[in-house]
């Protein structure tokens, strides 16, 4: 679990975000190339 400026620092260097049905604030998935 990432805090909010944990969140929003690895944020800048995606590709993309998938955002999830999750109701609970900044519960979204963040992928990186090569990362699975």
């Amino acid at each position: 679990m990432l805090l909010q400026w944990q969140y929003n620092n690895r944020a800048d260097n995606v590709f993309f975000i998938i955002a999830t049905s999750e109701r609970a604030l900044y519960a979204n998935i963040i992928l990186k190339k090569g990362v699975i």
